[in-house]
């Protein structure tokens, strides 16, 4: 079904950059106010999220004014006593209804109030219409209070009259001819998914002023790109965008995949109608977008925001690689075993060193007799043709020394046979190299988790705790502070939280990787009770993205080799931070480790006081704990691992509050979810166990332990973790009382 967004027309920058511009200039500086930036700030003209008098909002706009007409603007809503906004998003005007004349500045402003993932709870925007009337005779000096006045503003029905001041900056031209840009599509759709989860990032790359080529992907909640479609070369592709005096405009169409979509979904085919202007670096603007896919068609109106930034590099602008210096006849002597895709990750290419004998040099100069050459071996996982020769055979080799290509191949895995090393050292640097078709990134499993899988394989031998669950918990759990001393030196306990996730990526989690593991013991699992509400829209969201990544399809197609257990001693502390892949596990050899993170101060009872407006919104979804059911049958049912579920700690100030948490949980619904854990618990002892840890906000912790509402902090996820850690070795010890020191 087609769902039209919002009319008109819309701009806006990029997420989080209130104030983009700063405060206004000081002094008598000329402005041309038919061509300026007009920053109005309206006073108390958003009533308070919660109803308490003296908490409203002012909203400051940025209004575009081109060649003597109001076009359109952008805003942010300030907190007037608070260090709250009333959210942060970046809002919209469509200005085209103001009027300037003889010093008079009126008529009206549509605006729509953008929500974030919190405000308003419905997730829905708020569009009213604004009413002005004041001077602006003295606009041109660049006083911020040049311009005065008085509004009236009615928001679905809810009026307000106020203020506001302000003034004019200038709309200075930008140079449009060699630069890049990655625009943020507001209010585009990606199959289901809430407008706010996920959106379109469309990238150009402009030369001499037109687009020559587009990128097309997907922005994450959190500002992650990822599933980018690079389509600079792909059949269909073209970009009629050229710039103007203050921007550019066109038309950009592309066949690109359908974002989450199943696997096997055909391709959709996107165009894009586009409208930029920029202030500055910045720009923002129009989108007309349709959509093709399956025989139907959707169109859909949108906003969008970005940044001019420097251009792509161009493959023919790309710096040649090295070049020969000699041209030999060699026979080969020895070669490296080839390596495994297993023993290279979280790497897709490998180089190989060959030992050959020197028969003749045809070209330039080689003293040596026998030399070691570094060949590519692998490249995205596949085999080099170099692979098949065997020693004793004969070949013309073009060579560069070593250091010469060290920049090309200084972060890919390495093998090398015995002495080899000792050796004078070359680079095969016209090597016939083959790519396979098509082929996604190996290690990509589009979710903030990718760095750590390699190290889950790594470990996947001695494991015996893994810790799941959301943002929340990624920041709670501690690993190392887990299964004891053995675990400081020899890592048997890894957190593999991932940030908004539910109970369908928990599933795929356990159900395909961890129900495997041969030594796991437990599985913990910080229990988010927005889990079983409707009123969170992203519930599934991680999990579509992570079973439609590359990484996982592979995992899934080579299940039984990736895996497989191994026979080699437990990887210690040292041995992975001394690894060649420790920057990409970030020297964290448990897993995720916030310990750094700090309180701060007063947020989280503010934020728990902004949540009570969500009183009544939590909405139970049986088929969620029905899910959640499966999963723990399963683990019952196939493995000897038990389950530990505790509850997420909310900030304690909860604990005296009606709403207990940012989806609306209030203490009835907190107890049916604890009743629920409870039955679990009674149908499967020995193997489940539940920990009310944040007993309805009543959790032993302080403000101290949080740096918000339900984020803790360093010192927070420390005592978390020792208070779980706690309860484990409790209900070991029942069960050891209770089978008599055997393994139930």
């Amino acid at each position: 079904m087609t769902r039209r967004m919002l009319p008109g027309i819309v701009l806006a920058l990029a997420l989080g950059s209130r104030l983009a511009w700063g405060s206004l200039p000081a002094g008598e500086a000329v402005v041309d106010a038919d061509n300026a930036v007009w920053v109005l700030r309206l006073e108390r003209l958003i009533p308070s999220p919660i109803g308490r008098a003296g908490d409203e909002r002012d909203l400051d706009l940025h209004l575009v004014r081109r060649e003597g007409r109001f076009l359109h603007g952008l805003g942010w809503s300030l907190p007037r006593k608070v260090a709250r906004p009333f959210n942060t998003m970046t809002h919209q005007a469509d200005a085209t209804g103001l009027r300037l004349a003889d010093g008079k500045l009126t008529g009206h402003l549509a605006v729509t109030l953008h929500p974030d993932l919190w405000i308003p709870p419905d997730l829905r925007p708020i569009r009213g219409r604004i009413a002005l009337e004041g001077t602006a005779g003295g606009a041109g000096s660049g006083r911020g209070d040049a311009v005065r006045g008085t509004f009236t503003a009615d928001f679905a029905g809810r009026k307000t009259r106020g203020a506001f001041a302000g003034g004019c900056r200038p709309l200075e031209p930008i140079d449009m001819g060699d630069f890049s840009t990655r625009l943020t599509v507001y209010n585009g759709w990606i199959n289901d998914y809430p407008p706010i989860a996920k959106r379109l990032v469309l990238g150009l790359d402009f030369r001499k002023g037109r687009a020559v080529a587009v990128k097309l992907g997907v922005l994450g909640v959190w500002g992650n790109y990822h599933q980018i479609t690079h389509l600079g070369d792909a059949p269909g592709a073209t970009a009629d965008v050229a710039a103007t005096r203050w921007g550019f405009e066109g038309e950009v169409c592309l066949t690109a995949p359908q974002y989450t979509a199943p696997a096997d979904a055909p391709p959709a085919r996107y165009r894009f109608d586009l409208k930029v202007v920029g202030v500055q670096e910045k720009l923002c603007g129009t989108i007309q977008a349709r959509l093709e896919r399956g025989g139907k068609v959707d169109t859909q109106a949108g906003w969008l925001a970005g940044a001019c930034e420097p251009p792509w590099v161009a493959p023919q602008e790309k710096q040649a690689g090295p070049q020969p210096t000699c041209t030999v006849e060699a026979e080969l002597v020895e070669k490296c075993a080839q390596p495994t895709p297993r023993e290279m990750a979280p790497y897709v290419e490998a180089v190989g060193v060959y030992v050959y004998r020197v028969l003749k040099v045809a070209e330039g100069k080689c003293d040596d007799p026998k030399i070691a050459v570094t060949h590519w071996v692998t490249k995205r996982l596949l085999a080099q043709p170099i692979t098949t020769h065997k020693p004793g055979e004969k070949m013309t080799l073009r060579l560069c020394p070593l250091e010469a290509a060290s920049k090309d191949i200084q972060t890919v895995f390495r093998k090398e046979p015995p002495g080899a090393l000792d050796l004078p050292q070359f680079f095969d640097c016209a090597q016939e190299l083959v790519y396979p078709e098509g082929t996604a990134n190996r290690w990509s499993y589009n979710v903030e988790l990718s760095p750590k899988f390699p190290l889950m394989f790594r470990l996947k031998d001695q494991l015996k705790l893994v810790t799941l669950g959301d943002c929340q918990a990624w920041y709670a759990n501690r690993a190392e502070l887990f299964m004891g001393e053995e675990n400081r030196a020899t890592p048997v306990a890894l957190n593999l939280c991932q940030k908004r996730s539910g109970i369908p990526f928990q599933k795929l989690m356990i159900e395909t990787y961890l129900i495997r593991l041969p030594r796991l013991e437990w599985i913990v699992v910080t229990w988010n009770p927005r889990w079983l509400t409707g009123t969170w829209a992203e519930h599934g969201v991680k999990a579509r993205e992570l079973a439609n990544s590359p990484g996982f399809r592979y995992d899934v197609q080579h299940l039984d080799e990736v895996l497989e257990p191994e026979c080699r001693p437990p990887e210690t502390v040292e041995d992975i931070a001394s690894s060649q892949f420790a920057r990409l596990w970030r020297s964290e050899p448990w897993g995720w480790n916030r310990q750094g993170e700090g309180p701060s101060g007063n947020r989280g009872h503010a934020e728990l006081v902004g949540y009570q407006q969500r009183l009544g919104t939590f909405s139970f979804v049986p088929q969620r704990w029905a899910e959640f059911e499966s999963v723990v049958k399963k683990v019952v049912e196939t493995s000897k691992a038990r389950l530990l579920v505790y509850t997420q700690v909310i900030h304690p100030a909860s604990a005296k509050m009606r709403v207990k948490d940012k989806l609306g949980t209030d203490a009835e619904h907190y107890r049916f979810q604890v009743s629920l854990m409870r039955g679990l618990e009674k149908r499967y002892p020995g193997r489940f166990f539940f920990y009310d840890l944040n007993n309805m906000g009543d959790n032993g912790l302080e403000s101290g332990d949080f740096r918000d509402s339900d984020h803790v902090s360093g010192r927070g996820a420390r005592r978390v973790s020792e208070k779980v850690e706690k309860f484990r070795l409790e209900c070991e010890a029942k069960l050891a009382a209770r089978t008599g020191g055997k393994d139930p």
